[in-house]
């Protein structure tokens, strides 16, 4: 149990150091979308600031997607800048 608490841990600590990177950046990340929580096991509700597991992907909004279809084989990322052919 506690190599578990221990690794999940490190995985919450490295998350958090990617979402401070990722705030100070001089360009826009779409929002992953993500809105379930998780313990070890299972699907849990959202855990409150302080609580155990929280820190994940959903406690976190971003930009949410946005995207222009030109109707020439293009569409554009509208939070981004980015199109695909």
């Amino acid at each position: 149990m506690k190599t578990m608490t221990r690794c999940l841990a490190v995985g919450a600590s490295v998350l958090m150091s990617g979402l401070v990177v990722a705030a100070g950046l001089p360009y826009a990340i779409v929002d992953t979308g993500q809105v379930r929580g998780y313990d070890a096991t299972r699907e849990i509700a959202l855990p409150h600031p302080g609580k155990p597991f929280f820190g994940q992907d959903a406690n976190y909004k971003g930009n949410q997607p946005s995207y222009r279809d030109h109707g020439d084989g293009t569409v554009s990322d509208l939070v981004t800048g980015l199109m695909w052919q």
